[in-house]
This record gives C-alpha cells, structure tokens and sequence, in this order.
C-alpha cells in the first residue's frame, strides 16, 4: 500500500478511532490511506492497515479510575498539538460509543478536563464542550519546568535520540512512494503567521517519519515524549524566523531521508530537535549558556 503524510486530524473529524488507542498509541493507529486536505493535514479513511494499540474496552482497574484515565488519553492529544483551542469535542453519545464508557464515566472525565482548564461549555444552540484558550495548564506546565530545567533537557534528549533514530531507519526503509510524499509534505509548508497550521503540518511531518521507520514502539514512545513538550498553538514561543527555519530543516531531513542517506537524516533530525529545544529555552527564560 502507498505510505501517504499522515497529520493531526481535530479530534472530531474521523477520529472515532483515535480516541479508542492506548496512551501512547493514540496516532501509531492510524492506517496509510488517508486524505489530504486543504492544510496538508490529513483524514484517515479506514482501519485497514492500523498498527495494533490497546483498547478503551480494555482498561483494568489500577492507580487510576478509568474516568481519569480517559482525561488522560484526551489531555495527550492536545498536549501533543492533536486539539487545538476552540476545537468543539463530539456530544457525549457518541465519544460514549467512541472511548467504550459509561456517560457517567465520561461526565467525570470531562469535569476532570474542565477543572483543570481544557476544557469549557459553552451554552446556546452551537454549544457543547470546547477545547479551552489553555492558558492555565500551559502556564503549569511552563511552571514545571522552569523549575526544573533539567527535566526539560532529558525530554529534548530522549525525542532526538528517538527522532533520529527514526529519521534514520526512515532512510533506510521508506518505499519510494513514501519518500516521495514525505519530500512534498516538507515543502507543503503553511504561512509561519498560522500557528495552529503550521503546527499541525510540523506535527504530520514528524509522524510521518515516525512511521515511515516502520517501528510501532518507535511511534508510541516518540509521541510520548513529545506530549511532554506542551506549547499550545496560540502561543508565539518562537519567531516568524525560527518557524521558516523549522520549515528549511523538515526540507533538508527529508531531502537526506529520500536520498537514502541514514547519518545525515539522523544527523539533521537531531540538529532540529536541539533548536526546538534552543526556542523553548528561550521562551522559558531558562538560561542554559554554561551547557554549551
């Protein structure tokens, strides 16, 4: 089957599927036949082909109720730029039917969610339950690691030795067909003045990668990773200059990917990662000048 770009589709377009998969599986899931939309993000169009992820259905009673679980697996998807703010979730019949949950369960998750400021409801005749500004966990989360850096680094670190490795196999193991899509994705790039979608075409970018490595774990603990580094998109943690700049290097990785070249694919995804790492800093305010 020819490996198509596969990007962050809003949680209520074709996503049924998405919310079923495990925590860090949530997007490994997704099958490679899928539509291109206008963004260069894409839809799935079936499950054929998904790779396997465990199911709501399947979640045993643990250190976590299965309502905070689900919190959880929706608190991902926008940590990892899946939701954005303003984005209106399904009514609850049918994320019942979507997560395998009891309403009550869901009613509990949601007002988890809300309680903790992704969320909100809005009344009237286009109410429901919306994706919030996010303005209270993202200062938490900037909270956390301005108070300890380090853990920031150890994150960065992780995604660019898992992100290279895969940029690496990508290289290696990619079909043509694959390369191919992957270089026009790269060049398919939105205006840096839309936040949103030129975060949602670096997040197609990136997980295109991920699978074209071909290695499910790989995929799951990448996306880990990468929901710990939650920015939402409305927010300029970065320059119109660094954005273009990100657009140049995901040309130059998947130029070094199409060519087959594994170090230099390996090499630049890594060099990439250390920049995104360079803007966080800056927006933290954590000066990391001694590190080198």
């Amino acid at each position: 089957m020819t490996q198509q770009p596969d990007g962050g589709a809003p949680l209520y377009v074709a996503s049924r599927r998405t919310l079923r998969q495990g925590r860090c599986a949530v997007l490994s899931s997704r099958d490679n036949s899928s539509t291109v939309t206008g963004d260069g993000v894409t839809v799935a169009d079936s499950d054929e082909g998904r790779f396997p992820g465990p199911e709501f259905t399947s979640f045993a009673s643990g250190e976590r109720s299965v309502a905070s679980t689900v919190a959880a697996r929706i608190r991902d998807l926008i940590h990892r730029g899946e939701l954005h703010s303003g984005d209106r979730m399904p009514a609850e019949r049918e994320l019942c039917v979507s997560l395998g949950v009891a309403r009550l369960t869901l009613r509990q998750a949601l007002a988890q969610l809300r309680d903790e400021g992704y969320t909100e409801v809005r009344r009237g005749a286009a109410g429901g339950t919306f994706i919030s500004g996010l303005a209270e966990p993202a200062e938490r989360w900037a909270k956390r690691f301005r108070e300890n850096p380090d853990e920031l680094d150890e994150i960065l670190e992780l995604r660019a030795i898992l992100e290279g490795a895969a940029a690496a196999r990508a290289a290696i193991r990619a079909t043509a067909a694959g390369k191919a899509d992957l270089v026009r994705l790269a060049r398919e790039t939105p205006s840096p003045d839309d936040q949103i979608a030129h975060r949602r075409a670096d997040i197609a970018f990136h997980q295109f990668i991920l699978r074209l490595a071909e290695n499910p774990r790989l995929f799951e603990c990448a996306e880990s990773a990468r929901a710990e580094l939650f920015v939402p998109a409305s927010t300029s943690f970065t320059s119109r200059a660094a954005l273009e700049a990100s657009s140049e290097d995901h040309v130059a990785i998947a130029g070094a990917i199409s060519s087959g070249d594994p170090e230099a694919a390996q090499d630049l995804m890594e060099r990439h990662i250390a920049e995104t790492g360079r803007n966080l800093h800056r927006f933290l305010a954590i000066d990391r000048s001694d590190n080198g």
